[in-house]
């Protein structure tokens, strides 16, 4: 999944939980008793245009990157969050599948899905984007933001638009040379 697909899911995600109880289609998941689970809550639209594999696979991302989820701990069986969750057992799969093949979780014969843990292998762009979104989410939820109030202020920050230019009053040439470059190649502001 691409970053924007990261996004789209993260946005969905907030925009949806905060109405969760008005809507009959969207279920909590809350820990399992029979399996280890982490405290960690998903929440799953079936009306919404992210397809519920990605959103089990951003949200188990997400969870694994902010340590909600502890290197080591086992994930719900397949059949066990299918039932529970009325979803399809093959949805549940192609998710732990997917999480698998990129290095999130691992499969132990026998056992279970259990998360994996991260090599000190250099991070791709991608994922040193998702663990600063996934630090950045689990600050504020400590910070006692709420979900509506993350999603306003993301809002806000989106719509703020860069200057397109700047006024530069210094009496010195050169000084003043030095730093239209330096500000044009912060900015790309010409």
């Amino acid at each position: 999944m691409s970053t924007a697909g990261v996004i789209i899911a993260v946005k969905t995600a907030i925009a949806e939980a905060e109405s969760m109880t008005r809507f009959s289609g969207f279920y909590k998941i809350n820990p399992v008793k029979s399996c280890q689970f982490c405290p960690m809550r998903l929440w799953i639209s079936k009306s919404s245009e992210v397809p519920i594999r990605e959103q089990l696979v951003t949200q188990i991302v997400l969870g694994v990157v902010s340590n909600d989820l502890k290197v080591a701990e086992r994930l719900p069986s397949t059949r066990e969050l299918a039932r529970r969750y009325k979803i399809h057992a093959n949805t549940v799969s192609a998710a732990y599948r997917e999480l698998a093949r990129r290095g999130w979780v691992e499969f132990r014969k026998g056992s279970g899905v259990y998360v994996r843990a991260r090599n000190d292998e250099p991070l791709d762009n991608e994922l040193a984007l998702d663990q600063l979104i996934g630090r950045f989410f689990r600050n504020l939820r400590e910070n006692g933001y709420s979900l509506a109030e993350i999603q306003a202020g993301i809002q806000r920050s989106f719509s703020v638009q860069r200057p397109d230019h700047f006024l530069l009053l210094e009496p010195d040439p050169e000084l003043r040379e030095i730093l239209v470059a330096e500000i044009a190649m912060a900015t790309k502001v010409k």
